[in-house]
């Protein structure tokens, strides 16, 4: 048996391709989209009626961003250790959560307390939202929250590896300034990652979801064809025009 649970609301993150970008002060749906908690107690409150009342053995955590606020998510960790539940992450965890600040100034190194604390809770899995292996992508489309050129990313998949866990990756291809050399580029970071046991990589052709600054961008640039239905939006096909890659290679790309 399994459930859901919410920890915390919105993300601290603006990334062009998400909703919350656009779910700010002055915007139609208000400030929804920043980043707010449940407190401590009531957390543990819900997971003692997910257990106790429903009997769920296993519970998802939909939060958009568990480590929003580092320390908080840390000490509410530690509080449900024992629960005798399975806890997972649905949405993925950012890697700049997952490291710290080391001797080195301004290099970044493992955050060995946190993913251990993931694995003592029950984690058994962990995905890692990279969406590109390109600084210029991360930088414009993805809220630079990637700080690629100041970790070593295959170290922090060998640390979550150390504690049996299973690493899957993300990443998004065809963006609409994106070029066939920086699509590579995030192909060939897929595989090197393999060396250091990455379990699976997902690739995902790139939405421009209504509501978001991305949508806006591909409306005002007619990335769009006149007749395009936002319904028929997936992740398989490529829902742009005027690209710097055709739709067909993209495809193909990302089914090869």
């Amino acid at each position: 048996k399994y459930a859901s649970i919410m920890t915390s609301r919105g993300c601290p993150f603006k990334c062009s391709y998400c909703h919350i970008a656009q779910e700010v002060e002055d915007s139609i749906s208000g400030a929804i989209g920043r980043f707010r908690i449940k407190s401590d107690e009531r957390v543990r409150k819900e997971l003692h009626i997910l257990r106790d009342e429903i009997g769920a053995k296993q519970i998802f955590i939909e939060d958009d961003s568990i480590f929003g606020m580092k320390r908080r998510a840390i000490r509410l960790l530690k509080s449900v250790v024992g629960f005798g539940l399975e806890l997972m992450d649905v949405n993925g965890i950012n890697m700049i959560h997952l490291v710290k600040k080391s001797n080195k100034p301004g290099w970044l190194v493992p955050d060995e307390e946190i993913i251990s604390l993931l694995a003592e809770v029950g984690f058994k899995s962990i995905t890692l939202p990279f969406e590109s292996a390109n600084l210029r992508i991360i930088k414009k489309w993805c809220s630079n929250k990637l700080a690629l050129d100041r970790f070593d990313p295959g170290e922090l998949i060998k640390t979550i590896k150390k504690y049996n866990m299973y690493v899957g990756t993300n990443y998004m291809i065809g963006f609409p300034d994106e070029t066939r050399e920086e699509v590579n580029e995030t192909v060939r970071f897929a595989k090197k990652m393999k060396d250091y046991g990455l379990d699976h990589s997902n690739f995902y052709l790139v939405m421009p979801v209504p509501g978001t600054p991305m949508f806006e961008y591909c409306v005002k640039n007619k990335h769009l064809p006149l007749d395009y239905n936002p319904d028929r939006f997936q992740w398989t096909k490529a829902n742009l025009k005027n690209t710097e890659i055709s739709p067909e290679e993209l495809e193909k790309i990302r089914d090869h």
